[in-house]
Order: structure tokens, then C-alpha cells, then sequence
């Protein structure tokens, strides 16, 4: 049945969510207190709006899988402060941890992490959570999967291992580099009948005038032509973040795990400080712009807002305290001065 328009938007902005928490509350309060016990859950929306509803049974996921899988991390919450078990599983040994990571959701999975879940748990396949983290996958919102790479940065960031093998002897990075080889195939495919589509469209308009309305039948129209190319579009979305996910986890690799591919972006920024010193002309009293980065040691806060801003890219990094330095000392010198020169010096000054 298809949503009304202004049902799905109010159960996107939460009303699902809401829906779901009261319903739990009302359940919990006629004294059934098996809170990890399997349900099946059906969103629902109409004019009047959005809700949920659970099928108690001997199928279905516990209410914590359920809310994990929709990234509703304040009923996870409410779930947790109610009893449910962190880490219990499902029929296939599926944590809430690990559907959280396969359906992308961040937010979700900081939650359960700061409550205990194991980032090591497998599944009866052997993956871990950052396994399905890595995968990008073939259908989801255009959010959830430009977010992987993040997801795999905070599971890195809490111990999840680079080299943990799954049944298939994949590590992480492995299982990365087989999806983006199918995303490679698929893109070439929808962008191979968008070319040949555009080429019909061509020849068409070009012998339309000596061919009957009948012998055109059966050719694409516009709407058909249009819907090849917003396909190949997300083939090449899912590929590009894909291709992004198996960058972060080589590069990780590479730096020696995730504490030195922290560290390595940090001791360059400290080398920044002393360029600072010697880029300046003049006389050697220090700006007071200048003094953030010529004290002893860069602030953590600091360090954190630049890299969470410049993609790891150290010219980046670079460009942007030189810029912010000498050509936006009001913008380093305002209130929240790291925040605001991160997010605004990403160019150089016009005539530059």
C-alpha cells in the first residue's frame, strides 16, 4: 500500500520512533517483561499518521534488533534502560551491534557500544559488525551510504580488528574489495545501456522523418531514458562510497591499525605549528591569531575539529591553517575560532 505523502513524512521525522516507544511502554506495563523475546514489527502510515505495530510470536527479532535496524537510537535507549540484554542474538547470531552496522546506522551503534555491545561478536557466517560496516549496500538511502565510511571509523575506533576472518576467510577489508568490484561491474552495465539509449534517441531523431509512427514502437521513451540514467547515477554513488570504504580500511592497514593512522595526520599537524613561525614576516611578537598553533602542543579539540573537516588530506590541512593565518585572522580570532576557520577557509581568498 502506498504511504500518504504526509504520513511518511511525519514517521520519518520520528513519529515511527515514538510510536514504537509508547507501544513498548504500554506492553512492559501489562507485566510481560520478556523484553529480548522475537516479534515482527509493520510500520504503518495514513493521513491521521504513523505507527507500529509488533506481532508477538515464535519468529520474528527481539524489539532491540527492531530498533536497531531502523537506527531509532532513543528507543535503544529506552529498550536498554528497560532490560534488554546488549548483546543477545538472534536465530542466526546476529547481535543488535551487528544490524546496526549492516544497515548503516551511526548513531545506532554509538549508542549500543557506550552500553556495552561486544564489537567482536560473529555471526554464524563469522562476520563481525564491521564486516557488514564495510559493505555498502546495493539498495539504501543515499545517507546511510555515504555514512559507511564513519561507521567504519567508530568500529575501528572501539577495537573492531582489520584482520578478524569470516567463514569465507574474508577479513573486512576483503569483503570491501568484493562489493566494489561488483559495484564496478554494475556501473559499467547501467552505463552501457544509458550510452546505447542515448545512441537510439539519436539515430531515432535522426530518421524519425522517413520511418512510420509503427516502426518506431518498442524504442525507448524520454521517461525511459531518464529513469537508465538515475540508475547508473546511484550504481556510480554506491561505487564511489564503496571505493571510499575500501580506501579508509588500506589506508588503516597501512599506517599499522587505527591508533598510528590516528597519530601519523596529529604529528603533521605539530610540525604546522613550527612552519607557522617561519612562513611569518616581520617582527617576531606572535599575532594573536597566531597563538593557538604556537603553543606547546595543538589541543585534542582542536586536532579533532581540523581532521573531521579536511578528509585526512594533509595539503588540506595546510592550505586551510595558512589561509586561516594570515588572509581570516578575524575568522581565528572569534569566539569559536578552530570551528569557524575549518569550516569556512576550505578556498583560497579571491585573488589569490
Amino acid at each position: 500500500m502506498q504511504l500518504h505523502k504526509e504520513a511518511y513524512k511525519a514517521g520519518s521525522a520520528g513519529q515511527w520512533q515514538q510510536s514504537f516507544i509508547d507501544l513498548t511502554r504500554d506492553w512492559l506495563a501489562e507485566g510481560d517483561n520478556d523484553i529480548d523475546g522475537p516479534c515482527r514489527l509493520r510500520r504503518q502510515a495514513s493521513a491521521s499518521g504513523a505507527f507500529v505495530k509488533f506481532y508477538p510470536g515464535s519468529s520474528g527479532s527481539s524489539r532491540l534488533v527492531h530498533a536497531s535496524r531502523h537506527g531509532w537510537d532513543s528507543a535503544i535507549e529506552f529498550l536498554l534502560d528497560h532490560g534488554a540484554a546488549v548483546n543477545a542474538v538472534d536465530g542466526k547470531d546476529n547481535t543488535a551491534l551487528i544490524w546496526a552496522a549492516l544497515s548503516g546506522r551511526t548513531r545506532a551503534a554509538v549508542v549500543l557500544l557506550d552500553r556495552g555491545a561486544r564489537i567482536e561478536s560473529r555471526n554464524s557466517l563469522g562476520n563481525t559488525a564491521l564486516h557488514y560496516a564495510a559493505r555498502v549496500p546495493s539498495t539504501s538511502s543515499e545517507a546511510i551510504t555515504n555514512g559507511r565510511r564513519d561507521l567504519c571509523k567508530l568500529l575501528m575506533s572501539r577495537g573492531a580488528a582489520l584482520d578478524a576472518a569470516n567463514g569465507a576467510g574474508e577479513d573486512p577489508e576483503a569483503a570491501a574489495r568484493a562489493r566494489l568490484a561488483s559495484f564496478v561491474s554494475e556501473y559499467r552495465v547501467a552505463a552501457a545501456a544509458v550510452a546505447a539509449a542515448a545512441a537510439r534517441a539519436r539515430l531515432r531523431a535522426l530518421t524519425s522523418k522517413y520511418l512510420d509512427e509503427e516502426d518506431l514502437t518498442g524504442e525507448e521513451s524520454e521517461e525511459d531514458e531518464e529513469e537508465l540514467r538515475e540508475e547508473a547515477d546511484a550504481a556510480l554513488v554506491r561505487l564511489e562510497a564503496q571505493r571510499s570504504v575500501v580506501d579508509l580500511l588500506a589506508d588503516v592497514r597501512a599506517a599499522g591499525g587505527w591508533p598510528a593512522y590516528v597519530a601519523a595526520p596529529r604529528a603533521e599537524l605539530l610540525k604546522l605549528r613550527a612552519e607557522l613561525l617561519e612562513l611569518r614576516r616581520g617582527p617576531s611578537a606572535v599575532r594573536a591569531h597566531e597563538r593557538p598553533f604556537l603553543d606547546r602542543s595543538i589541543p585534542d579539540d582542536v586536532v579533532a575539529h581540523v581532521l573531521s573537516r579536511a578528509a585526512d588530506d594533509i595539503d588540506d590541512v595546510r592550505r586551510r591553517l595558512c589561509h586561516a593565518a594570515f588572509d581570516r585572522p578575524a575568522e581565528f580570532e572569534s569566539v569559536m575560532p578552530y570551528d569557524s576557520f575549518v569550516h569556512k577557509s576550505t578556498q583560497p581568498p579571491s585573488g589569490s
